[in-house]
């Protein structure tokens, strides 16, 4: 009997023991997460692409202290119009489980392929008999509307304002045929390496003035 007893008394304070344990020393609360994620862009933050081209988005990876890779739960907003030339961004976005954020910008540039061609350049034209040995200057820009197209100013027999356009194959030129002066005109030519000059050759019919077409050396100032 006095065992029983003794038995049951020593439960009796382990187990108030344990309880005293419990109250001094409580299971601690985790810390609040105040730690935002990471964010990472796959490719160039600054991009360019050629008009008139299909631009894919090489997207972006996310992972966060507590939740790993969070990579799923990245959004992105923003555009890239390959129709018109000019800067374009996207922005990306990712919140972590407690609602911690990060984010990230990729500017993309859209450019006209033919860019290296715009300039200013010396003119030379050999148009026939009458017209050889021309001079002039003349702007070149490039189209906003189609890539790899040049703007022509100050053409030969064509002076008011970007009248001609030729288009741009590697290192040959295709002027198709358009309106100059009264006539219609048509030519092809060829780039220099250094895409520093070029030569267009032209045929107009009827014949401008008694030329029946041109050989004009563009050479950029």
């Amino acid at each position: 009997m006095i065992k029983s007893l003794l038995r049951i008394t020593f439960v009796i304070v382990l187990l108030t023991a344990c309880k005293k344990q419990e109250k001094t020393n409580p299971i601690p609360t985790p810390a609040p997460d105040t730690t935002a994620p990471t964010i990472t862009l796959n490719g160039k933050s600054k991009d360019t692409i050629n008009m008139n081209s299909t631009y894919t988005d090489p997207g972006a990876t996310a992972s966060d202290n507590r939740d790993g890779d969070i990579s799923s739960r990245i959004t992105v907003t923003g555009t890239v119009n390959t129709n018109d030339i000019g800067g374009n961004y996207l922005y990306y976005t990712v919140k972590d489980a407690a609602g911690n954020s990060a984010d990230a910008t990729r500017y993309v540039y859209v450019r006209n392929a033919a860019y290296r061609l715009a300039g200013t350049y010396n003119v030379l034209s050999d148009c026939g008999a009458n017209f050889s040995g021309l001079s002039s200057t003349s702007l070149i820009e490039t189209s906003t509307m189609f890539n790899n197209r040049i703007l022509i100013s100050n053409q030969q027999f064509q002076s008011s304002g970007f009248n001609v356009t030729a288009d741009v194959n590697g290192n040959l030129l295709s002027m198709v045929t358009q309106p100059v002066g009264s006539s219609l005109a048509s030519g092809t030519g060829t780039i220099s390496a250094d895409m520093r000059s070029f030569t267009l050759t032209t045929s107009y019919t009827p014949a401008i003035q008694g030329s029946g077409g041109c050989t004009i050396v563009y050479t950029k100032q």
